[in-house]
């Protein structure tokens, strides 16, 4: 699936849920995240595949609380991803 939703608990904001969009590319897999806090704060960013690793790239960067959830963030996107691929 291209577009999926996954709730990740932060120690910063507690669960937040993160909206998971499929960038169209032939060169390489990315995906755009966006992120709304309880407290209505919208965050834009964009993950790429780097060997099995997702990597947040593109500036401006998302908060620290974001960068810090990059693991479990990388482990939704390959989960998502091994659930679709079998």
């Amino acid at each position: 699936m291209p577009h999926f939703i996954k709730n990740i608990a932060s120690e910063e904001k507690g669960n937040v849920e993160f909206f998971f969009d499929r960038i169209a590319s032939e060169k390489e897999l990315r995906y755009h995240l966006t992120v709304v806090t309880n407290k209505k704060e919208i965050f834009h960013f964009t993950m790429r595949k780097d060997g099995s690793k997702w990597k947040i790239v593109e500036a401006p960067k998302p908060p620290e609380w974001i960068i810090k959830l990059q693991e479990k963030l990388s482990e939704a996107l390959n989960g998502h991803l091994s659930s679709y691929n079998t």
